[in-house]
Protein backbone atom coordinates (compact mmCIF):
# COMPACT_ATOMS: atom_id res chain seq x y z
CA UNK A 1 0.00 0.00 0.00
CA UNK A 2 3.23 2.59 0.69
CA UNK A 3 4.37 1.53 -3.23
CA UNK A 4 1.83 3.42 -5.28
CA UNK A 5 1.69 6.09 -2.54
CA UNK A 6 5.39 6.80 -3.01
CA UNK A 7 4.80 6.91 -6.91
CA UNK A 8 1.94 9.30 -6.11
CA UNK A 9 4.51 11.39 -4.58
CA UNK A 10 7.04 11.12 -7.22
CA UNK A 11 4.27 12.00 -9.81
CA UNK A 12 3.50 15.14 -8.11
CA UNK A 13 7.20 16.12 -7.63
CA UNK A 14 7.75 15.65 -11.58
CA UNK A 15 4.75 17.74 -12.35
CA UNK A 16 6.33 20.45 -9.97
CA UNK A 17 9.47 20.11 -11.48
CA UNK A 18 7.82 20.36 -14.90
CA UNK A 19 6.22 23.20 -13.97
CA UNK A 20 9.08 24.98 -12.77
CA UNK A 21 11.23 24.60 -15.99
CA UNK A 22 8.15 25.77 -17.88
CA UNK A 23 7.59 28.81 -16.09
CA UNK A 24 11.92 29.14 -16.56
CA UNK A 25 11.74 29.10 -19.90
CA UNK A 26 8.72 31.14 -20.51
CA UNK A 27 10.12 33.90 -17.87
CA UNK A 28 13.88 33.69 -19.83
CA UNK A 29 11.69 33.67 -23.34
CA UNK A 30 10.04 36.79 -22.17
CA UNK A 31 12.49 38.53 -20.10
CA UNK A 32 14.84 38.06 -23.45
CA UNK A 33 11.89 39.15 -25.38
CA UNK A 34 11.30 42.01 -23.18
CA UNK A 35 14.56 43.54 -23.41
CA UNK A 36 14.94 43.39 -26.53
CA UNK A 37 11.83 45.79 -26.86
CA UNK A 38 13.36 47.94 -24.36
CA UNK A 39 16.75 47.97 -26.34
CA UNK A 40 15.11 48.55 -29.59
CA UNK A 41 12.58 51.45 -28.29
CA UNK A 42 16.11 52.56 -26.41
CA UNK A 43 18.06 52.77 -29.70
CA UNK A 44 15.13 54.62 -31.95
CA UNK A 45 14.36 57.19 -29.20
CA UNK A 46 18.44 57.99 -29.36
CA UNK A 47 17.51 58.28 -33.33
CA UNK A 48 15.29 60.35 -33.07
CA UNK A 49 16.86 62.67 -30.46
CA UNK A 50 20.11 62.38 -33.16
CA UNK A 51 17.83 63.39 -36.16
CA UNK A 52 15.83 66.81 -34.38
CA UNK A 53 19.31 67.28 -33.05
CA UNK A 54 20.54 67.20 -36.53
CA UNK A 55 17.47 69.21 -37.97
CA UNK A 56 17.75 71.89 -35.49
CA UNK A 57 21.17 72.72 -35.90
CA UNK A 58 20.47 72.52 -39.68
CA UNK A 59 18.07 75.29 -39.53
CA UNK A 60 20.41 77.23 -37.54
CA UNK A 61 22.93 77.23 -41.11
CA UNK A 62 23.23 79.84 -43.42
CA UNK A 63 25.16 80.50 -46.54
CA UNK A 64 25.22 83.69 -48.54
CA UNK A 65 27.02 82.86 -51.74
CA UNK A 66 29.21 85.50 -54.39
CA UNK A 67 30.41 83.96 -57.30
CA UNK A 68 33.04 85.68 -59.83
CA UNK A 69 35.82 84.66 -62.29
CA UNK A 70 39.66 84.15 -61.34
CA UNK A 71 42.63 85.48 -63.36
CA UNK A 72 42.68 82.17 -65.03
CA UNK A 73 38.78 81.93 -66.30
CA UNK A 74 37.43 79.83 -64.02
CA UNK A 75 34.25 80.49 -62.18
CA UNK A 76 35.39 80.88 -58.61
CA UNK A 77 32.96 80.49 -55.62
CA UNK A 78 32.68 82.69 -52.35
CA UNK A 79 31.14 81.33 -49.42
CA UNK A 80 29.80 83.67 -46.23
CA UNK A 81 28.28 82.50 -43.30
CA UNK A 82 25.24 84.58 -42.16
CA UNK A 83 23.58 82.22 -40.00
CA UNK A 84 24.21 81.40 -36.17
CA UNK A 85 26.38 78.61 -36.53
CA UNK A 86 29.63 77.22 -37.97
CA UNK A 87 29.14 75.45 -41.30
CA UNK A 88 31.54 72.74 -43.25
CA UNK A 89 30.92 72.03 -46.92
CA UNK A 90 31.87 69.23 -47.71
CA UNK A 91 30.92 69.59 -51.73
CA UNK A 92 30.15 72.13 -54.47
CA UNK A 93 28.53 71.47 -58.48
CA UNK A 94 28.13 73.26 -61.12
CA UNK A 95 25.12 72.77 -63.11
CA UNK A 96 24.55 73.80 -67.01
CA UNK A 97 21.94 75.63 -68.64
CA UNK A 98 20.37 72.20 -69.41
CA UNK A 99 20.80 71.43 -65.85
CA UNK A 100 23.37 68.87 -66.35
CA UNK A 101 26.24 68.81 -63.75
CA UNK A 102 29.50 69.65 -65.07
CA UNK A 103 31.56 69.31 -62.34
CA UNK A 104 31.81 67.46 -58.66
CA UNK A 105 34.38 68.34 -56.22
CA UNK A 106 34.78 67.32 -52.75
CA UNK A 107 34.92 64.91 -49.97
CA UNK A 108 33.05 61.39 -49.70
CA UNK A 109 31.91 61.47 -53.89
CA UNK A 110 32.29 58.65 -56.52
CA UNK A 111 34.71 58.17 -59.27
CA UNK A 112 34.56 60.63 -61.64
CA UNK A 113 34.23 63.62 -59.08
CA UNK A 114 37.23 65.46 -57.92
CA UNK A 115 37.87 64.61 -54.00
CA UNK A 116 40.16 66.40 -51.85
CA UNK A 117 41.68 69.60 -51.11
CA UNK A 118 40.38 72.20 -50.75
CA UNK A 119 37.48 70.47 -49.82
CA UNK A 120 35.79 70.53 -46.41
CA UNK A 121 35.83 73.95 -46.24
CA UNK A 122 34.97 74.91 -42.56
CA UNK A 123 33.06 78.63 -42.70
CA UNK A 124 33.34 80.40 -38.69
CA UNK A 125 30.42 82.34 -38.08
CA UNK A 126 30.19 85.79 -39.88
CA UNK A 127 33.23 84.54 -41.66
CA UNK A 128 34.56 83.35 -45.31
CA UNK A 129 35.38 80.34 -47.31
CA UNK A 130 37.83 82.07 -48.84
CA UNK A 131 37.53 81.75 -53.06
CA UNK A 132 36.88 78.17 -54.42
CA UNK A 133 37.86 77.63 -57.78
CA UNK A 134 35.60 75.47 -59.59
CA UNK A 135 38.65 74.95 -62.46
CA UNK A 136 35.94 75.43 -64.71
CA UNK A 137 35.69 78.06 -67.98
CA UNK A 138 32.14 79.21 -68.47
CA UNK A 139 30.72 80.20 -72.34
CA UNK A 140 29.70 83.54 -72.58
CA UNK A 141 25.97 84.00 -72.12
CA UNK A 142 25.31 80.96 -70.69
CA UNK A 143 23.95 80.90 -67.48
CA UNK A 144 25.43 78.32 -64.67
CA UNK A 145 24.21 77.19 -61.12
CA UNK A 146 26.40 76.85 -58.36
CA UNK A 147 25.86 74.10 -55.42
CA UNK A 148 27.27 73.46 -52.34
CA UNK A 149 26.05 70.96 -50.16
CA UNK A 150 26.48 70.98 -46.13
CA UNK A 151 27.41 68.32 -43.44
CA UNK A 152 24.62 68.52 -42.32
CA UNK A 153 22.68 68.42 -45.56
CA UNK A 154 21.92 71.73 -46.07
CA UNK A 155 22.13 73.23 -49.96
CA UNK A 156 23.15 76.65 -51.21
CA UNK A 157 22.53 77.63 -54.42
CA UNK A 158 24.10 80.44 -56.79
CA UNK A 159 23.98 81.66 -60.46
CA UNK A 160 27.49 82.54 -62.81
CA UNK A 161 26.49 85.52 -63.98
CA UNK A 162 25.30 86.66 -60.64
CA UNK A 163 21.51 88.06 -60.81
CA UNK A 164 20.77 91.37 -59.29
CA UNK A 165 17.18 90.08 -58.57
CA UNK A 166 18.64 87.13 -56.82
CA UNK A 167 20.70 89.35 -54.94
CA UNK A 168 18.12 91.21 -53.34
CA UNK A 169 15.97 88.03 -52.50
CA UNK A 170 18.50 86.55 -51.03
CA UNK A 171 19.45 89.65 -49.05
CA UNK A 172 15.88 90.55 -47.85
CA UNK A 173 15.55 87.18 -46.24
CA UNK A 174 17.87 88.01 -43.91
CA UNK A 175 16.46 90.59 -41.01
CA UNK A 176 17.49 91.67 -38.06
CA UNK A 177 21.20 90.88 -37.41
CA UNK A 178 22.63 91.37 -33.86
CA UNK A 179 21.21 94.86 -32.64
CA UNK A 180 20.53 96.18 -36.04
CA UNK A 181 17.46 95.48 -38.19
CA UNK A 182 18.98 96.35 -41.79
CA UNK A 183 16.50 97.21 -44.39
CA UNK A 184 17.70 96.06 -47.55
CA UNK A 185 14.87 97.91 -49.84
CA UNK A 186 17.06 100.54 -48.81
CA UNK A 187 19.84 100.07 -50.18
CA UNK A 188 20.69 102.53 -52.61
CA UNK A 189 23.66 104.29 -54.34
CA UNK A 190 23.72 107.83 -55.31
CA UNK A 191 25.82 109.64 -57.76
CA UNK A 192 27.86 112.48 -56.24
CA UNK A 193 28.37 115.69 -57.82
CA UNK A 194 29.88 119.02 -57.51
CA UNK A 195 26.96 120.77 -60.51
CA UNK A 196 24.67 122.58 -58.49
CA UNK A 197 25.15 121.99 -55.10
CA UNK A 198 24.73 124.60 -52.38
CA UNK A 199 26.49 122.52 -49.79
CA UNK A 200 29.50 123.16 -47.35
CA UNK A 201 31.11 120.53 -48.63
CA UNK A 202 30.82 121.54 -52.35
CA UNK A 203 29.38 118.04 -53.13
CA UNK A 204 25.68 117.07 -53.44
CA UNK A 205 23.69 114.26 -54.03
CA UNK A 206 22.25 113.11 -57.31
CA UNK A 207 18.75 110.89 -56.84
CA UNK A 208 18.89 107.13 -56.16
CA UNK A 209 19.00 104.89 -59.23
CA UNK A 210 16.73 101.64 -59.04
CA UNK A 211 14.93 99.93 -55.64
CA UNK A 212 14.65 96.93 -56.46
CA UNK A 213 18.09 95.56 -57.43
CA UNK A 214 22.33 96.22 -56.04
CA UNK A 215 23.50 96.72 -59.60
CA UNK A 216 25.36 99.70 -60.77
CA UNK A 217 25.93 100.94 -64.21
CA UNK A 218 29.87 101.22 -65.09
CA UNK A 219 29.28 104.40 -66.27
CA UNK A 220 28.85 105.21 -62.77
CA UNK A 221 31.19 103.40 -60.99
CA UNK A 222 34.25 104.01 -63.32
CA UNK A 223 33.63 108.10 -63.94
CA UNK A 224 32.03 109.46 -60.69
CA UNK A 225 32.37 109.57 -56.86
CA UNK A 226 29.53 107.38 -55.83
CA UNK A 227 27.87 107.22 -52.26
CA UNK A 228 25.48 104.43 -50.47
CA UNK A 229 22.67 104.62 -47.85
CA UNK A 230 20.90 102.18 -45.89
CA UNK A 231 17.92 102.36 -43.52
CA UNK A 232 18.72 100.37 -40.05
CA UNK A 233 16.59 100.43 -36.96
CA UNK A 234 18.21 99.64 -33.25
CA UNK A 235 16.54 96.75 -31.74
CA UNK A 236 18.69 96.46 -29.07
CA UNK A 237 17.28 93.54 -26.43
CA UNK A 238 17.66 96.20 -23.44
CA UNK A 239 16.27 99.02 -25.65
CA UNK A 240 19.30 101.33 -25.29
CA UNK A 241 20.28 103.63 -27.66
CA UNK A 242 23.20 103.26 -29.86
CA UNK A 243 25.46 106.55 -31.27
CA UNK A 244 27.57 106.07 -34.42
CA UNK A 245 30.71 107.69 -34.30
CA UNK A 246 32.74 108.53 -37.31
CA UNK A 247 34.43 105.45 -37.22
CA UNK A 248 31.06 103.62 -38.90
CA UNK A 249 31.89 102.31 -42.25
CA UNK A 250 30.42 100.48 -45.32
CA UNK A 251 32.76 98.36 -46.36
CA UNK A 252 32.90 96.26 -49.71
CA UNK A 253 35.03 93.17 -50.44
CA UNK A 254 35.47 93.59 -54.31
CA UNK A 255 36.28 89.71 -55.60
CA UNK A 256 38.68 89.48 -58.38
CA UNK A 257 39.71 85.85 -59.02
CA UNK A 258 41.46 84.68 -55.80
CA UNK A 259 42.29 88.11 -54.28
CA UNK A 260 39.71 90.49 -51.96
CA UNK A 261 39.96 94.11 -52.37
CA UNK A 262 38.51 95.85 -49.67
CA UNK A 263 36.58 99.37 -50.51
CA UNK A 264 35.42 101.46 -47.72
CA UNK A 265 33.12 104.05 -47.33
CA UNK A 266 32.89 106.00 -43.91
CA UNK A 267 29.86 107.50 -42.46
CA UNK A 268 28.84 110.77 -43.38
CA UNK A 269 26.26 113.58 -42.43
CA UNK A 270 23.95 115.57 -45.21
CA UNK A 271 21.16 117.55 -45.45
CA UNK A 272 18.73 118.13 -48.29
CA UNK A 273 20.94 119.92 -50.35
CA UNK A 274 24.28 118.15 -49.92
CA UNK A 275 26.94 116.87 -47.45
CA UNK A 276 28.37 118.29 -44.32
CA UNK A 277 31.48 119.10 -44.46
CA UNK A 278 31.81 117.72 -40.52
CA UNK A 279 30.60 114.91 -38.98
CA UNK A 280 27.38 115.28 -36.66
CA UNK A 281 27.45 111.88 -34.63
CA UNK A 282 24.27 109.75 -35.49
CA UNK A 283 21.46 108.50 -32.71
CA UNK A 284 19.62 105.17 -33.09
CA UNK A 285 17.12 105.88 -31.13
CA UNK A 286 15.55 102.50 -30.23
CA UNK A 287 12.71 101.03 -32.68
CA UNK A 288 13.25 104.52 -35.12
CA UNK A 289 14.07 103.29 -38.64
CA UNK A 290 17.19 106.27 -39.59
CA UNK A 291 19.06 106.99 -42.76
CA UNK A 292 22.50 106.48 -43.02
CA UNK A 293 24.99 107.63 -45.09
CA UNK A 294 28.20 106.42 -46.28
CA UNK A 295 29.98 108.51 -48.86
CA UNK A 296 33.69 109.29 -47.71
CA UNK A 297 36.80 107.67 -48.38
CA UNK A 298 40.44 107.59 -47.31
CA UNK A 299 39.96 109.07 -43.67
CA UNK A 300 36.61 109.53 -41.21
CA UNK A 301 34.97 112.47 -41.16
CA UNK A 302 36.09 114.85 -38.08
CA UNK A 303 33.19 115.58 -35.88
CA UNK A 304 33.49 119.77 -35.38
CA UNK A 305 34.98 120.61 -31.89
CA UNK A 306 36.26 116.86 -30.90
CA UNK A 307 39.49 116.19 -32.02
CA UNK A 308 40.14 111.85 -32.76
CA UNK A 309 43.16 110.49 -35.19
CA UNK A 310 42.95 110.53 -38.70
CA UNK A 311 39.91 112.30 -39.33
CA UNK A 312 39.63 115.13 -42.40
CA UNK A 313 36.39 117.46 -43.21
CA UNK A 314 34.73 115.36 -46.16
CA UNK A 315 36.26 113.97 -49.18
CA UNK A 316 34.00 112.50 -51.52
CA UNK A 317 35.16 108.86 -52.57
CA UNK A 318 35.38 107.30 -55.80
CA UNK A 319 35.99 104.12 -57.71
CA UNK A 320 37.85 103.33 -60.64
CA UNK A 321 38.03 100.46 -63.00
CA UNK A 322 41.58 99.73 -62.67
CA UNK A 323 44.80 97.96 -64.63
CA UNK A 324 44.41 94.32 -64.25
CA UNK A 325 40.58 94.09 -64.01
CA UNK A 326 41.16 95.80 -60.82
CA UNK A 327 38.25 98.17 -58.60
CA UNK A 328 34.82 98.63 -59.41
CA UNK A 329 34.66 96.45 -63.36
CA UNK A 330 31.87 95.51 -64.69
CA UNK A 331 30.87 91.45 -63.32
CA UNK A 332 32.93 92.01 -60.26
CA UNK A 333 30.94 91.61 -57.17
CA UNK A 334 31.27 92.82 -53.65
CA UNK A 335 30.12 91.59 -50.51
CA UNK A 336 29.16 94.28 -48.37
CA UNK A 337 29.87 94.86 -44.70
CA UNK A 338 28.60 97.31 -42.45
CA UNK A 339 30.82 98.29 -39.50
CA UNK A 340 28.65 100.05 -36.98
CA UNK A 341 31.17 101.78 -33.95
CA UNK A 342 30.33 104.30 -31.18
CA UNK A 343 28.62 104.17 -27.76
CA UNK A 344 25.79 102.33 -26.38
CA UNK A 345 23.21 103.50 -23.68
CA UNK A 346 25.84 106.26 -23.31
CA UNK A 347 24.83 110.20 -23.14
CA UNK A 348 25.69 111.56 -26.84
CA UNK A 349 27.84 114.82 -24.56
CA UNK A 350 29.38 111.96 -23.26
CA UNK A 351 30.19 109.94 -26.44
CA UNK A 352 33.87 109.85 -28.15
CA UNK A 353 36.02 107.61 -29.59
CA UNK A 354 37.85 107.27 -26.89
CA UNK A 355 34.48 106.61 -24.52
CA UNK A 356 32.81 104.01 -27.52
CA UNK A 357 32.15 100.68 -25.97
CA UNK A 358 29.91 99.27 -29.30
CA UNK A 359 30.29 97.76 -32.33
CA UNK A 360 29.12 95.07 -34.66
CA UNK A 361 29.85 93.83 -37.86
CA UNK A 362 26.36 93.03 -40.22
CA UNK A 363 26.94 90.72 -43.67
CA UNK A 364 24.52 92.94 -45.21
CA UNK A 365 24.41 92.47 -49.41
CA UNK A 366 26.15 91.57 -52.50
CA UNK A 367 26.79 94.51 -54.99
CA UNK A 368 27.50 93.44 -58.73
CA UNK A 369 28.99 95.82 -61.05
CA UNK A 370 27.79 96.11 -64.70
Amino acid sequence: MRIPRLKSRRKGVAGIIAAVLMFTMLFTVGAGYFLYVNQANTVYTKALLARAGGISSQAEEALSLATGITPGGHISVYANDTGGIGINITSLYVLGPSGATLVCMGVGLPSGCANGAPFPVWVNVGGGSGLIDTGYAPVSGDVYTIKVVTQRGSVFSATYPTAATSLAARALSSGAIGDLYLEFGSYYYYDLTQSGCDSSSGWCMSNAVGTSAFAIPSSIATASPIAFSVVVTDLNPNQLNITLDQFSVLEQLMIHGVTLQPTTWYISSNTSTGIDAYYKPVVLVYDQPTFLLFAATANPVCIEGQSSPTCSTFTASALTCQAGNKGACPGVTAPVFLVSHGCLGMELSKCTYATANYGQNSPYVTTLYT
